[in-house]
């Protein structure tokens, strides 16, 4: 099946990696792959794939009503790869541990992005980082 709204998203995406190659910093992504036999989170060997961030702090409301500070927005215009551990949520699930490079590192509140009818995964994906 074609899908020729999704082309022009997938091409608009790729010029925007393209165009916001210069400002998109490199970040440290520990992907969750489990729990050893003492119950410690374990995680796969870093990556450091890049992505927009945008640090500007502002409230939300969870769909629990409780308020949660964001304290960063990151955009990936190229996915990072998955891990492929069972029972995660690729490429990124909330409980990997993202850190930016001034150091800040933040609970993962959401992953979020529109799904490509293709491919099943994102064109994009937005991460919010929250305060710890």
């Amino acid at each position: 099946m074609s899908f020729p709204f999704a082309n022009l998203v997938r091409l608009g995406v790729n010029l925007a990696d393209k165009f916001t190659e210069n400002v998109q910093p490199v970040i440290k992504l520990e992907q969750w792959i489990g729990q050893d036999k003492f119950g410690k989170i374990t995680y796969a060997a870093p990556t450091f794939p890049r992505c927009v961030i945008d640090s500007r702090q502002r409230m939300i409301v969870s769909t629990s009503g409780q308020m949660i500070t964001v304290m960063s927005t990151l955009t990936f215009t190229t996915l990072p790869v998955s891990n492929g551990a069972i029972g995660r949520r690729e490429p990124i699930d909330t409980r990997d541990k993202i850190t930016l490079p001034d150091g800040f590192t933040g609970p993962i509140i959401s992953v979020n992005g529109p799904l490509d009818p293709a491919t099943n995964k994102g064109f994009i994906l937005e991460v919010q980082l929250g305060a710890r």
